[in-house]
């Protein structure tokens, strides 16, 4: 009886290491890094990337069992970004480098750290093509067909890199907040939407997303905000402004709010002036342009610091920029 208890236990086993094998490769997950206890998983517990069934089968069952629960995610995307801004050098033996001393900081399995810079060294290539591809675009005119045409790119040039499966694991946080960005461009661009129903419309465009990614628009928001509030104040008394300000955001952010309008529109009658004085200089036929750009050089540093020189510029190849001030 004892002989046929080992002989079943033995068959048990086999059964489930089997049953075990099987779910692991039709499931697609890598990296593991579980522990019974949650709070003690390092920073990179639960991401995952594909491997290959020949290498699975390579495995030992002990390995395997330690690497079920480890998945890439957006999280992993974080820490590829993390190392590679933190890096002194963009070179890519010393990213992945990197990268190896912050996984065997985290006591990352060996084998599974091989994984995941495999994974960055596909994404370091990845980040190279699409900074070409960012280059190729910044000529055009921004528009919303201009924004699809440019993320139907990215989305074709990730294919050349990784697979459907860690594509998903990967951005698909960043594909939803750029389909989401898309949408937004295309209702500010709607000449048929009033202001009013823009900002309504861009709200319940931001109020789809995840927390984290409502937190890093709101700033932009609240500007929309102020544009509407000053072209509806137009004309009011500064007190009158004041009190727009106060009802949307407090009253101390308010003073705030109307301090910075009172600099803006100052600073716009300082530019509005000088460039006058610039169209006046170079309509005089009596000088030569070296005498006509001595003039405005001197113009300009008589007027404005070293500091605004270089804003001043982008304001007067600009003009449009008064009138959204």
């Amino acid at each position: 009886m004892k002989k046929v208890g080992l002989i079943l236990a033995g068959m048990i086993a086999v059964v489930a290491y089997w049953l075990f094998q099987s779910e692991t490769n039709e499931s697609g997950s890598l990296l593991s890094a579980s522990t019974t206890n949650q709070k003690e998983k390092p920073v990179l517990a639960n991401h995952s990337t594909s491997v290959n069934a020949g290498d699975k089968k390579s495995q030992s069952l002990s390995a395997d069992v330690a690497l079920v629960d480890y998945k890439i995610s957006a999280e992993t995307l974080h820490l590829f970004e993390r190392i590679i801004s933190e890096s002194e050098s963009k070179e890519k033996d010393l990213l992945l480098d990197a990268l190896n001393a912050e996984l065997v900081k985290m006591n990352i399995m060996q084998n599974v750290i091989d994984k995941i810079k495999a994974l960055f060294s596909r994404y370091i290539d990845y980040k190279a093509a699409l900074a070409q591809v960012k280059e190729q675009e910044h000529e055009r005119p921004f528009s919303s067909d201009d924004m699809e045409s440019k993320l139907f790119a990215i989305k074709q040039l990730r294919l050349d890199y990784f697979s459907q499966m860690e594509i998903d694991q990967l951005f698909r946080e960043q594909q939803l907040f750029d389909e989401m960005a898309l949408a937004r461009l295309r209702i500010q661009q709607d000449a048929d939407l009033t202001e009013a129903q823009k900002q309504q419309l861009l709200e319940d465009n931001i109020a789809q997303l995840p927390e984290h990614m409502k937190a890093a628009l709101q700033p932009s928001l609240d500007i929309r905000k102020v544009q509407a509030i000053k072209k509806s104040a137009q004309g009011l008394s500064r007190e009158q402004k004041l009190a727009r300000f106060s009802a949307e955001f407090g009253q101390e952010a308010g003073q705030r709010l109307l301090a910075a309008q009172d600099r803006q529109q100052e600073w716009g009658r300082r530019v509005t002036h000088i460039k006058s004085e610039i169209e006046t200089i170079n309509q005089n036929e009596a000088l030569s342009a070296e005498q006509k750009l001595e003039k405005i050089q001197a113009l300009k540093g008589r007027d404005f610091s070293k500091q605004e020189l270089k804003r001043l510029d982008v304001f007067l190849r600009n003009p449009q920029l008064l009138t959204s001030q």
